[in-house]
């Protein structure tokens, strides 16, 4: 991007980037450190901090203009002789640029700072990024074990091209407030006791904190002077393998535009796997239940599966099965790394029969092992029959915590 002849980093050392930083990363950092250092918000060590928030400025000043930046690269600090490029701009007027006017919670000015020519200048505190924006993203298992490329629709706001983000057909609409002279902060006087008078600032009701006041002669009628509309959005997504439930995406500056922010906030995606009604998830494992009859369970049986990915299986097995017993299909799971996959685990329920004819109990019992342990009784013995009673049922392992009411505050697009 620039030629780098000059060996002088010192502007990119002072805010912490490289030489092939981009423009929105110099502004990132400048804001950062210009926070950092601001001497109102470092009133106990101020000499030291308002040495470091003219020399941040002042890098800031350089790297952020191009042709100044293009001739600090070639030739270092010497090239920017006479071009006003090495802190003839006010430290204060460039804070001022990025983040409007305000303070830092009423702790004064500058007046009586001789390094900075005496300026007494306030600072808005309001946050000039905009909120991040996050969306729960339903997922079919399908998607995930074949790395699909996900179409999502969403409703997005975003930046009304009429207007331009303003709100009114044009600038002329746009006035400063008389109230607050355009700073968005009013002072007030209140008498807290004899000969005792206080000052405060706070925002101005009439522009509402904003500095300026839109005539409603030249309100936009395409956004209705909201400076945003609302348009359907689809977004692209490559699942990966790798993905988990509850896996974060983050897209940078793609939030609802918010036009009063400098800087966008990010849209998170939040990944949801949707249950399949066929496989679970267990870690990086696939289970399918299989019901088979006690016949398949002894004398062995195949059976037809169709996996994620459309592919036919046939699955068969020559074992006696057992009630509790699991079987796998190795690397037929889900990804686990970049050599192999998961497994497939099968659990089998074996379904009895519910009666059995005198005919079949008698070849069973000349086939199968019987009890050889004969059992005598007195002839007192009394006689009696189980109950069939249903399907024993564990409560340590019924769920019954509330998770429906702790619920995270996340939007859901349904696909």
């Amino acid at each position: 991007m620039f030629n780098n002849k000059s060996q002088d980093n010192k502007y990119y050392d002072i805010l912490g980037v490289g030489r092939e930083a981009s423009d929105s990363e110099i502004k990132k950092q400048y804001r950062k450190l210009a926070m950092k250092h601001h001497p109102d918000k470092n009133p106990n060590n101020r000499e030291e901090n308002e040495k470091k928030f003219k020399e941040v400025s002042t890098a800031y000043e350089v790297l952020k203009d191009p042709e100044k930046r293009k001739l600090y690269n070639d030739l270092g600090e010497e090239g920017l002789n006479g071009m006003g490029g090495m802190g003839g701009g006010n430290p204060f007027d460039i804070f001022e640029n990025i983040f409007g006017g305000g303070g830092f919670g009423g702790m004064g000015g500058f007046s009586g700072m001789g390094g900075f020519g005496g300026r007494n200048t306030n600072f808005n505190q309001r946050s000039r990024r905009g909120k991040d924006r996050v969306v729960e993203i339903p997922i079919e298992l399908e998607d995930l074990y074949n790395s699909n490329v996900k179409k999502i629709e969403i409703k997005q706001k975003v930046c009304c091209l009429d207007c331009t983000g303003k709100g009114v057909v044009n600038s002329s609409f746009i006035k400063e407030c008389s109230s607050c002279g355009g700073q968005g902060m009013v002072m007030k006087l209140k008498q807290v006791g004899p000969g005792m008078i206080q000052q405060t600032r706070s925002m101005c009701e009439k522009c509402q904190g904003l500095g300026k006041i839109i005539d409603p002669m030249g309100i936009c009628k395409k956004c209705n002077g909201k400076k945003i509309i609302v348009k359907n959005k689809v977004i692209n997504l490559p699942i990966e393998k790798k993905f988990k439930d509850k896996k974060k995406v983050v897209i940078p500056e793609m939030a609802h535009y918010d036009p009063d922010a400098d800087e966008q906030g990010d849209l998170i995606l939040i990944i949801k796997i949707l249950e399949h009604p066929k496989f679970k998830i267990d870690g990086t494992n696939l289970v399918y239940e299989k019901n088979i009859l006690l016949s398949e369970a002894l004398c062995g049986f195949s059976f037809k599966l169709f996996h994620l990915d459309g592919r036919e299986m046939r699955v068969q097995t020559n074992d006696i099965i057992k009630p509790e017993e699991e079987y796998i299909l190795r690397n037929e799971g889900l990804y686990k790394d970049n050599y192999k996959n998961g497994d497939l685990v099968v659990r089998f329920n074996i379904i009895f029969p519910d009666i059995l004819n005198k005919e079949r109990r008698h070849y069973i019992s000349k086939i199968l092992p019987i009890n050889q342990e004969k059992c005598t009784f007195t002839e007192k013995v009394e006689n009696k029959f189980l109950e069939n009673v249903g399907e024993r049922i564990n409560m340590e392992e019924v769920n019954l915590n509330e998770e429906n009411n702790n619920k995270e505050n996340v939007e859901c697009v349904q696909q």
